[in-house]
């Protein structure tokens, strides 16, 4: 993530930049220059988080030798921003201009790439389709939280289950699938701020969560 400024130190734009691993074939040196640069729309305020997406589960995938994929991220006033990848084509929907009314810490996105995740400062979840038809669309709002959300993570091994950590001192486990409280089916209390979540690699019924 880069910053550029001007003299008066005013935040003047911001940008997105991927870079070659090191060790990866064509060697490369340990300060090579960013490989590809991408830059939101329209201005959105620092970028807080980025995700990159493989939606190889969609119907373009299906007609592709390698499957499409997406970089999100999210931004201090409350935007997403999308690209294609490795094109580095702008692909942000309207509906993203306005996503949430905070801040934009924290992205995940279900095993088969076609809805993605996005916690906010406003206490809110909200689940976004990244299908070709309906790409960008609001497919539910999730509230429930007293303060910010902070961290979401989807299950490997459910494609309805995800988590969030929030600043009210709850780890929250929901399926929307479940008509009762709003999809939450357990909630978890933090001495302090739950800072992130996640669910295990291989034992699907294994969760962390850290705090403050």
């Amino acid at each position: 993530l880069f910053r550029s400024e001007n003299k008066n130190r005013q935040t003047t734009a911001k940008v997105l930049a991927t870079f070659p691993l090191p060790g990866a074939r064509p060697l490369m040196p340990q300060h090579a220059a960013p490989i590809q640069e991408l830059t939101p729309r329209t201005h959105g305020g620092p970028a807080l988080c980025c995700l990159p997406i493989s939606t190889s589960s969609t119907s373009e995938a299906s007609q592709c030798a390698e499957p499409p994929s997406l970089l999100v991220a999210g931004y201090a006033l409350g935007r997403l921003g999308a690209w294609r990848l490795p094109t580095g084509c702008c692909c942000m929907p309207s509906t993203w201009e306005a996503a949430h009314n905070g801040r934009v810490v924290a992205l995940t996105a279900c095993a088969s790439g076609t809805q993605l995740l996005s916690a906010s400062s406003d206490g809110l979840i909200k689940a976004w389709s990244l299908d070709n038809e309906r790409f960008g669309e609001l497919r539910n709002s999730f509230p429930g939280h007293s303060a910010a959300v902070v961290s979401v993570a989807a299950s490997p091994f459910d494609q309805g289950l995800f988590l969030s950590g929030s600043h009210d001192r709850t780890m929250r486990l929901w399926d929307p699938r479940q008509g009762t409280d709003g999809g939450v089916v357990a909630q978890w209390r933090q001495n302090e701020w739950v800072t992130c979540v996640d669910f295990s690699l291989t034992v699907d019924w294994h969760i962390f969560s850290s705090n403050k």
